[in-house]
């Protein structure tokens, strides 16, 4: 799968995987992102209030924090259902 730069930070694979790069602790750290779910799917999802502690649907599916980018790659690569070999 092809890699393109979609911003300074963030990367996007050919099937929507993301990886994006963020400064902490005097560093840099690389999150890795599936791909986003179709927003009407997500707005349905949505409510006006949630209780302290309850989760929040989010677009797209965080996979993790790493130290450098191939580890946020690979956890992408992890995550992609298998690709189908056509014959």
């Amino acid at each position: 799968m092809n890699w393109t730069r979609i911003h300074s930070y963030c990367w996007q694979r050919d099937d929507g995987y993301r990886v994006a790069a963020f400064r902490a602790g005097g560093g840099f750290r690389y999150g890795a992102f599936a791909p986003a779910i179709d927003y009407e799917v997500f707005k349905d999802r949505m409510k006006a209030y949630y209780a302290l502690g309850e989760s929040v649907p989010q677009q797209r599916e965080p996979l993790g924090c790493f130290d450098d980018s191939e580890s946020a790659r690979a956890a992408c690569a992890r995550h992609a259902p298998p690709q189908k070999i056509f014959a």
